[in-house]
């Protein structure tokens, strides 16, 4: 097992409506549904393991964040928010950028085989992320594996700090 990982966020910023009618502005967190055989799975920042040709967490990062959006992180607007240790001991090191752009983006994931099930010598394809979304907090902490909404709340702290919410 990858006891270390690292995955890049991309947050939009929009314009809503308080239910007290004031406009307020809202922060939006590109997630991923895992592809793979495992059914009803928790969503994950885009994220993965470090692989040898990954001399740093920091391309490791930028590198899961490509291949399973098919999107290219500004290498020079990633904001750290540091690390969170998962349930099962996996260390998860995470970056964010803020997307202005606000287009409507074109997901694509990369492809892995697996061999399932474990010792059965049949070998499945998976799409690495089989769904793209733009969660609000309130989705994130439902949907997202727990430990990872803490690195959700860092970014939007770091967001409110910068007076960008």
């Amino acid at each position: 097992m990858v006891n270390k990982s690292a995955g890049v966020v991309m947050v939009r910023i929009c314009n809503s409506l308080s239910t007290d009618g004031n406009c307020c502005k809202v922060p939006l967190f590109l997630c991923v549904e895992p592809g793979g055989p495992w059914k009803n799975m928790a969503w994950s920042i885009p994220k993965g393991g470090r692989e040898p040709q990954d001399s740093t967490l920091f391309e490791t990062g930028t590198r899961e964040f490509e291949e399973e959006t098919g999107q290219i992180a500004p290498v020079n607007e990633l904001l750290s928010v540091g690390s969170i240790r998962q349930r099962k001991g996996k260390t998860v090191h995470a970056w964010y950028f803020i997307d202005s752009d606000n287009k409507p983006i074109k997901f694509r994931s990369n492809t892995y085989r697996i061999e399932h099930p474990k010792g059965s010598g049949r070998f499945k394809t998976y799409k690495e992320a089989i769904t793209h979304q733009f969660l609000t907090e309130d989705e994130a902490k439902i949907k997202l594996i727990d430990a990872q909404f803490e690195l959700i709340l860092r970014i939007k702290r770091n967001l409110e700090i910068r007076n960008l919410l």
